[in-house]
């Protein structure tokens, strides 16, 4: 596989940025969990890892991941590379901002981000929201990620893999 040029990631932070000023956001955050949305962070950042977030800061970017990728992230990026530590990646996230007290308003991709990450961000807001913290904004489309519905059996169809419960094989 050929590798990005790396140059072409300072103009893509730089583009983005130039996008977050009339959007009045302060910080960009883009999330990777279990390797959901690893195509933005490569294509900002360069890395390839399955667990991380990227903070597109007004005149830095620092990528944030677990010990696990720590090698990794530092050979395919030139960005500051941030080690989670024993809490979860929205800990991380969190410190890092507080400690950057101009950092008001902070973007996400709302199409990108899973239902439990919404959450996390929601709450982090909320925790932090009667105090010069963040706030949390989506960017495009929806404002929350879609909760998909349960599909129904229909009366006197035969049961199918889909339509039976699920049974799970952990003990409670």
């Amino acid at each position: 596989m050929k590798e990005p040029v790396r140059e072409h990631f300072e103009e893509r932070l730089a583009s983005l940025r130039r996008l977050m000023k009339p959007k009045g956001v302060d910080a960009a955050l883009v999330l990777v969990r279990e390797g959901y949305n690893w195509e933005t962070c490569f294509h900002l950042s360069g890395f390839r890892g399955s667990s991380s977030a990227l903070l597109i800061l007004g005149g830095e970017a620092l990528l944030v991941t677990d010990g696990r990728y720590l090698d990794q992230a530092s050979e395919q990026t030139d960005l500051t590379v941030v080690d989670q530590g024993p809490g979860s990646i929205l800990e991380a996230v969190e410190r890092e901002l507080s400690s950057r007290p101009g950092v008001r308003s902070v973007g996400f991709q709302a199409r990108r981000v899973t239902c439990d990450l919404h959450d996390g961000l929601k709450g982090l807001a909320e925790r932090n929201c009667s105090t010069s913290r963040p706030s949390f904004q989506p960017s495009g489309g929806r404002r929350t990620p879609k909760r998909r519905r349960s599909w129904r059996k229909r009366p006197g169809s035969p049961p199918t893999p889909s339509t039976k419960p699920f049974h799970s094989s952990f003990p409670a």
